[in-house]
């Protein structure tokens, strides 16, 4: 079981959709040239939004799926507190910098840490529809998450999926972003991706309205354009847009 840094990011408004996977990737260079104290990172996804879902080369819908976001961030550690590393001042003074190139704001302003929960599966595959939960009204935090682990789907209920996890979270979200907790539903290819969340299958319709608030929650189905370990089913890294 690992701690968790997950972001959901915006790009930098000057930043276009096809330009932003480069973008994000050159910023992840750019990082990784500091020395990183603690971090002791076990993995590292950084996932765009796929900005054209398309099925057998045609266009689709993604019901409830975010347009206003671009992209998650899921670095996994076996330390809580250091999850994402300890840097000297002037070097994180520098990466923040450099963030304001590729995000629209500073990324601890849209961070959230958490603790996970493998619920099935294996290593993450090429793409995920991520879900950012804010708990629906008059559910406590403790019957949220018991309602949550009681209600987890199985794999074969999502077809293509070859990983489900739950993230609770351990700190109180930034300012803005109401959430409870983070799950992530791997698949092997983004087109397996878009065809889940394009469904919408009754019964995953029944389990969000039953735990979560659909106008403060956020979906994401996202494409994997850098990370490590390597996704065996991956491939090379590159978004749809």
């Amino acid at each position: 079981m690992d701690y968790k840094l997950i972001y959901l990011a915006q790009r930098n408004p000057a930043v276009s959709p096809q330009d932003w996977p480069r973008a994000w990737r050159s910023h992840a260079a750019f990082a990784a040239k500091f020395p990183v104290l603690d971090a002791q990172i076990t993995g590292l996804y950084y996932c765009s939004r796929i900005f054209e879902p398309a099925l057998d080369g045609a266009p689709v819908a993604l019901p409830g799926a975010t347009r206003e976001h671009d992209g998650v961030a899921v670095i996994s550690s076996p330390f809580g507190v250091h999850v994402g590393g300890t840097l000297a001042p002037e070097d994180r003074a520098r990466i923040l910098e450099d963030e304001l190139r590729v995000f629209r704001i500073h990324t601890p302003n849209f961070s959230f840490r958490c603790k996970e929960v493998l619920v099935e599966g294996g290593a993450p595959g090429g793409a995920a529809v991520v879900r950012f939960l804010a708990r629906k009204p008059g559910l406590s935090p403790e019957a949220f998450l018991a309602r949550w682990r009681e209600t987890a789907p199985t794999l074969a209920a999502a077809a293509g999926a070859v990983r489900y996890v739950q993230n609770a979270l351990i700190e109180p979200p930034p300012p803005g972003y109401p959430f409870d907790g983070v799950e992530e539903t791997w698949f092997a290819t983004a087109e397996d991706a878009v065809r889940f969340l394009a469904a919408q299958p009754p019964r995953e319709r029944a389990r969000l309205g039953a735990l979560s608030d659909a106008g403060r929650s956020v979906t994401i189905a996202t494409d994997v354009i850098h990370g490590w370990p390597r996704p065996a089913s991956a491939g090379g890294f590159g978004a749809t847009a």
